[in-house]
């Protein structure tokens, strides 16, 4: 019966060792604790490419910095754009909401030789609810304000006005993590 005992109590302590060096166990016991249940296995990166986003295209990279923030750099056909992201769940599969710093490019297409010709950079600061399915799926609305130049003919003809305008997206992709 004593060594009945004594097999319990050996067993019972190797699962203990085993649950606190898995990360199961809590508090600061160096084996990194549940820590607010973050799990990396689906990995800390995540790319996608997305639709509407910056004129018609645009790829994006976010980097998951834990405690559920995100940093998110796009890269589009009109513009770029930087983003810290706020995911709901401890995971880049989770939604999130997203404060962006941006930049969009506004081009005319020259008629006597058919190239496009930069006309003006517009910075832009906005606001936007991304959804992320378990696997592949990402929708995003949002809107912010720009900064715009609109030409005003009867003052001047070559000067313009700048004001801050709204603006909305809406944007469909895919995405991966790694």
């Amino acid at each position: 019966m004593k060594n009945i005992w004594i097999l319990v109590l050996a067993v019972s302590a190797t699962v203990t060792l085993h649950a606190q060096e898995s990360g199961g166990g809590g508090g600061n016991s160096g084996g990194g604790g549940n820590e607010k249940n973050r799990d990396y296995s689906e990995g800390r990166n995540a790319f996608s490419i997305q639709a509407l986003k910056m004129g018609v295209v645009a790829f994006d990279y976010e980097r998951y910095v834990g405690s559920n923030i995100g940093l998110q750099g796009t890269a589009g056909l009109f513009g770029f754009e930087m983003a810290v992201k706020f995911h709901f769940k401890p995971s880049l599969q989770s939604s999130s909401i997203g404060l962006s710093v941006g930049t969009k490019f506004k081009t005319v297409l020259r008629e006597f030789d058919g190239d496009l010709e930069l006309k003006s950079v517009s910075p832009r600061v906005g606001l936007a609810f991304e959804y992320r399915a378990p696997k592949l799926f990402t929708f995003s609305v949002g809107g912010g304000i720009e900064r715009t130049n609109y030409y005003d003919i009867t003052v001047f003809p070559n000067e313009y006005n700048q004001y801050w305008w709204p603006y909305a997206r809406l944007t469909l992709g895919l995405y991966m993590i790694r």
